[in-house]
């Protein structure tokens, strides 16, 4: 090749731009810019559900258990490495093969998917920690390795970051250890296993009776969330379509337009409360009559939400039980692989931005798809919430709290609401089968339509 051959600077410099423009374009193409050939994929060629294939999309679990069997064990790692990676293959493919292809079942593909991807990501933090673990509450190795595998909190189990991670040092776990942080309970508990199991089926029922209240509601109120398919602005075609009357037989007082709007986008976040907890109460219900501690299980998942008096209450304490553990090790891998300072801000940026990741890829199976890009910034728009709050501290050496705490996190939580109920809604959340049809929900949105907030076309 002679120099005459080779590409001028200009040239090179105009090759170089065209390819980052393109880069760019792509990565901004709707819904997942340069995962969409992933989600093309799935959605053309993942089969229905079977209980054939439901066995096969839950066998690796099996392998994670057996993960979690070794960490119990001092020079286990390279083996809970070799496991971790046939069990990241085998969810690989049974998550990219298998979905919900029924349309009215969409939201099931969100539903089993943000946990599947949850035990993809404790296989690979499992692979490599150091270990051994220590589990005071389970005598039997057994057990302690089922703890461990649904076990989303990491309470009491000594450090489980990775390798230099958070965590109590094992030698300096409480011989009993139940975190009971943030419990107000309304008088005792039951100590007895059937109490226990009652308690927890009783809260597990209230659940589904709620959410199917919630969405026979939707149903029933306009036929714009009856499709499964979704469609654009469902919200507002919803809001400016119809008049809202609250009590009408007693009081008829006319309800604003912006203040149901609100209420619909905070009963959104509502409804995601009710899902996580309910199966959370039945999981407890079943592991409890199984043999499982009485105690280990008293705590409920969510530690009262709608008290919560800042962001960071809300997010840090209230709410992120289920995947703190999880989003706290990722932001803590990056930020030390990239040699960034791990501190208050930048632990709220990570943990939030993975928070917005895992919701975001919790919706590649589903087909439509609202926009999943807009998870992300909700979420971080949450962290700087947060942060906000921290900045305020140090500003004032006074922490948000309180009644004002309380106006600010809910007003906050209110603005930002639409950036992720929106896409929800014109995705066809709103007429999604996710319960099966004739429950109790269908009688109680009934009555509250009657009597509660009665919804007249305009």
């Amino acid at each position: 090749m002679s120099l005459a051959t080779l590409p001028t600077l200009a040239e090179a410099f105009t090759v170089s731009a065209d390819c980052l423009t393109a880069a760019a374009r792509t990565a901004t193409e709707w819904p997942y810019g340069w995962l969409n050939g992933l989600h093309s994929h799935i959605i053309a060629d993942a089969v229905g559900f079977t209980p054939l294939r439901a066995a096969r999309y839950l066998a690796p679990i099996a392998l994670l258990y057996a993960q979690c069997y070794l960490l119990f064990e001092p020079g286990t790692r390279y083996t809970r490495i070799a496991l971790g990676a046939a069990c990241l293959a085998g969810m690989w493919t049974a998550w990219t093969s298998t979905r919900f292809t029924n349309p009215w079942h969409n939201g099931w593909n969100h539903v089993v998917t943000m946990p599947y991807i949850q035990f993809m990501l404790k296989s690979v933090e499992f692979s490599f920690l150091k270990g051994p673990l220590r589990d005071p509450s389970a005598p039997r190795r057994s057990r302690a390795a089922w703890d461990l595998l649904v076990n989303s909190r990491m309470i009491g189990l000594g450090n489980v970051g990775l390798d230099v991670g958070p965590g109590i040092a094992n030698a300096k776990v409480p011989a009993d250890y139940v975190e009971r942080h943030l419990q107000r309970c309304l008088g005792p508990r039951p100590t007895s296993r059937a109490g226990s199991v009652a308690r927890h089926a009783a809260y597990a029922a209230a659940m589904y009776v709620s959410l199917d209240t919630c969405f026979a509601f939707m149903r029933h109120a306009d036929a714009v969330f009856r499709q499964p398919y979704g469609g654009a602005d469902v919200l507002g075609a919803f809001i400016h379509g119809n008049s809202f009357t609250f009590l009408p037989t007693l009081l008829g007082w006319n309800v604003p337009r912006y203040a149901v709007q609100v209420l619909v986008q905070l009963a959104i976040l509502a409804v995601v409360w009710i899902v996580f907890e309910g199966l959370y109460q039945l999981f407890a219900a079943v592991h409890v009559a199984l043999g499982a501690p009485v105690r280990a299980w008293d705590p409920n998942l969510f530690g009262e939400p709608w008290n919560a008096d800042s962001l960071i209450d809300l997010w840090g304490k209230r709410w992120h039980q289920t995947f703190r553990h999880l989003f706290v090790v990722c932001a803590s891998a990056v930020l030390r692989a990239a040699q960034l300072p791990v501190n208050g801000h930048s632990l709220f940026f990570m943990t939030f931005f993975f928070s917005g990741v895992l919701h975001m890829l919790s919706e590649m199976c589903m087909d439509p798809v609202g926009s999943p890009a807009r998870l992300v910034p909700f979420f971080l728009l949450a962290g700087a919430g947060c942060a906000a709050e921290v900045s305020f501290k140090n500003l004032t050496g006074r922490r948000v709290r309180g009644g004002w705490g309380r106006l600010w996190t809910w007003g906050y939580m209110a603005a930002i609401a639409p950036v992720i109920s929106v896409p929800w809604l014109n995705s066809g959340y709103g007429g999604n089968r996710v319960l099966p049809a004739g429950g109790p929900g269908d009688y109680l949105a009934a009555l509250v339509l009657e009597y509660v907030l009665k919804i007249q076309k305009v």
